[in-house]
């Protein structure tokens, strides 16, 4: 199934796609952060009192670890840098880590703003707080390296949420060294030139979140993977019954 839309107002182009796989998810899972690495997803999932960070095998759907967060907490976006987890918390000023392997704490970073996703580019963590601009931060103390603003032929974009950054390798096709981002109730991916904060492209998330949310108020597209041994994204959203897997057409 490709699919394709005319222009929306926006500047940049949308890009086509086509579904490649559909995956079942959670749909109680109130996604916040995504990342994909070896067959494994691993997720977040916010609101207070039932915040978690999760790990699942996508070929059989099989959750394989679990920690809940502490009930004062909300989840939010989360990236992998190195052998570990760094998982925002939306107001609490607050980054927590965890080993990869074992879900085991490992202590936390503190911040001011608030947090709402996160990728890592293997030098830079890169943080969005829900305003048109990412701060870079240093992955070892996640100290303010300084901001980018995010653009669309000159018109800040707003509502950054969750994000993922695309490896420079051929699979990648045209996402290849870019850096992706939800935009909040705007159901669709911003495709972000890292070097400027221009944005490049928007991929259309509404259809499938027409299908995948079953018309729940909350369930906006959020979370966006990669899987380097197939170039193809990942995505899905907030109580969705569905992820799924899009090649770039």
């Amino acid at each position: 199934m490709i699919l394709s839309w005319p222009s929306l107002g926006l500047a940049a182009p949308f890009l086509n796609y086509r579904i490649a796989a559909v995956h079942a998810h959670d749909p109680q899972c109130f996604t916040q952060g995504l990342q994909f690495r070896d067959g494994l997803v691993y997720q977040s999932s916010g609101l207070y009192g039932r915040s978690y960070l999760r790990v699942w095998d996508l070929s059989t759907g099989r959750a394989l670890r679990e920690t809940p967060l502490d009930r004062r907490l909300f989840a939010e976006g989360l990236a992998l840098a190195g052998n570990e987890i760094v998982l925002l918390t939306w107001r609490e000023g607050m980054a927590l880590r965890f080993d990869m392997r074992t879900l085991a704490p490992r202590g936390s970073f503190a911040y001011r703003n608030q947090g709402w996703g996160l990728a890592f580019d293997g030098q830079r963590l890169i943080q969005s707080d829900g305003s048109a601009f990412l701060i870079l931060r240093h992955p070892d103390t996640f100290v303010p390296l300084g901001r980018l603003q995010v653009t669309d032929q000159g018109q800040p974009v707003r509502l950054l949420n969750e994000l993922e950054w695309i490896p420079p390798e051929p699979k990648a096709g045209v996402l290849a060294g870019m850096l992706l981002a939800n935009v909040w109730l705007a159901e669709r991916i911003a495709v972000i030139e890292p070097a400027d904060g221009q944005v490049r492209g928007w991929l259309d998330l509404s259809p499938l979140t027409a299908e995948a949310g079953g018309g729940k108020r909350d369930a906006v597209a959020n979370g966006i993977a990669y899987d380097s041994s197939t170039g193809r994204l990942l995505v899905t959203g907030k109580l969705w019954a569905f992820l799924y897997e899009l090649e770039l057409r």
